[in-house]
């Protein structure tokens, strides 16, 4: 299994720390085993080919200060927003299991759990209450999102369409604490799958420039970031952009932004053998911005702008 995947090794190495255990090899991948019990599964996903890996996580593991129980709820919900749910796996078939496309997008959930651990919570302060966890996860959930976004349409001035996406984050969210940086990166993540999702039906699976056409590579540009905007702007696909990684990346730093027509214009941070290696030489969303869009981008041009002079200012310092 190492011979096929570079990142194997490195993976199993960091479950093995993020769960704070030993290492047992199967044929499908490995265990995570302590002295309370086997805790997880990685498994080289094979069942499912969006999958990379997949991990499943003992319905009887303690996290830090957090019961299972907490534990459990919490994967389901992380599950079903994120829409990874791995296969069902032989001996461990009642456990909840995430599937990853990537190796980073794996370390970083494993990451999170490692954080979890060492940060030690207090488990109360997960916001779960009991009859929650006996519950799980609402057995028709589309019917309680379209409710919410009823509701939180008829309360305020946002589309239906924001209101729906906004009703289908927060479902999963609404008993995670907002407390500790751990839970607002999960609330993010959460939040960015579902516009993602709604991104890559509106624009067909394609970045807004390239056109590039693998999913798997196209990333959620929010325009106002996500740490500065409300709920309702971070769910609202006029606040964000689907491009390609390099696009991303440049986009985040203020080396290119977008004018109201949509042409690209590029920092002059970027030399000509930079901008010709990103293939940055011109460029423009495939799409005219609608005027929310428009608004948006407007804050991001004036962040742009701001970015320049300073740069300006420390060439001349």
């Amino acid at each position: 299994m190492g011979a096929e995947d570079k990142n194997w090794d490195a993976l199993v190495d960091q479950a093995a720390t993020a769960f704070g255990g030993s290492v047992d090899k199967m044929v499908t991948g490995i265990r995570i085993r302590r002295a309370d019990g086997q805790a997880c599964s990685l498994y080289y996903a094979r069942n499912l080919p969006e999958h990379r890996y997949e991990l499943a996580v003992s319905i009887e593991t303690v996290v830090g200060g957090y019961s299972p129980a907490l534990i459990v709820a919490w994967l389901q919900r992380e599950i079903a927003a994120s829409g990874r749910r791995g296969a069902q796996h032989k001996g461990v078939a009642s456990w909840p299991t995430i599937g990853f496309v990537d190796y980073d997008s794996a370390k970083d959930f494993l990451d999170c759990i490692w954080r979890l651990r060492a940060e030690r919570f207090n488990p109360h302060r997960m916001g779960l209450r009991s009859t929650d966890v006996e519950r799980g996860p609402e057995p028709n959930a589309s019917i309680s999102v379209q409710r919410g976004a009823n509701e939180l349409a008829g309360k305020s001035a946002i589309s239906s369409a924001v209101a729906e996406l906004l009703a289908e984050y927060r479902a999963p969210v609404s008993d995670l604490p907002d407390t500790t940086e751990v839970f607002r990166e999960v609330r993010q993540r959460i939040g960015q799958a579902v516009l993602r999702r709604r991104l890559l039906k509106i624009h067909h699976g394609q970045c807004q420039v390239t056109g590039l056409a693998l999913e798997e590579l196209l990333r959620v540009s929010h325009i106002k970031p996500w740490a500065q905007a409300t709920d309702e702007e971070r769910l609202n696909p006029a606040n964000a952009l689907l491009l390609a990684p390099h696009l991303d990346a440049a986009f985040d730093r203020k080396l290119v932004t977008f004018d109201e027509t949509g042409t690209m214009l590029l920092s002059s941070r970027l030399s000509s053998a930079s901008r010709q290696c990103l293939g940055f030489t011109a460029g423009a969303l495939r799409n005219r911005p609608t005027e929310e869009q428009q608004a948006f981008l407007t804050l991001h041009r004036e962040q742009f702008r701001l970015t320049e002079a300073g740069a300006r200012h420390s060439d001349r310092v």
